[in-house]
């Protein structure tokens, strides 16, 4: 169901790739499957999960237009420094071209990061590709939607 993120109400589970068959192929399809696993994983704090989903080699910009690597972005997670209380999808585009794809989601997010709580309305753009029979995010970008959008 669009603008709700299964396990964004606090669940744990677990979402390994075995339970999802659709994940791993290479169309608009299995794109989906994927970004909805990695907005299950964010939700949960699954930081197993997001280790599978974010390529070796992620680039991702933050908010404040810093660089984040997949180590970095995990270790938030694991550490719990950055965690989700709920996470609503609002829009979301996606685009298949090859084995790259392309997903342009707009969530609002309420958690805590460092300590500090905080409920957002973020843009996300990840471009995805398809090593190894699977969807990774190899970059991102993440900032802050406008007040007033007209899609």
């Amino acid at each position: 169901e669009r603008g709700r993120t299964p396990g964004a109400r606090g669940s744990a589970r677990q979402v390994g790739w075995e339970d999802d068959e659709v994940t791993g192929t290479l169309d608009l399809a299995g794109l989906e499957s994927a970004e909805d696993r990695l907005q299950s994983a964010v939700a949960a704090g699954d930081a197993d999960t997001l280790e599978l989903l974010l390529h070796d080699d992620l680039l991702a910009t933050s908010p404040w237009g810093t660089f984040i690597d997949k180590r970095e972005d995990v270790a938030g997670y694991r550490s719990g420094s950055f965690r989700v209380s709920s996470y609503a999808e609002l829009r979301r585009r996606a685009l298949v071209h090859g084995s790259t794809g392309v997903t342009a989601v707009r969530a609002a997010i309420t958690g805590r990061m460092g300590g500090e709580p905080f409920d957002v309305v973020m843009d996300y753009t990840r471009t995805w590709v398809h090593p190894g029979g699977r969807w990774q995010i190899l970059a991102a970008h993440v900032g802050p939607a406008p007040l007033e959008s007209g899609d």
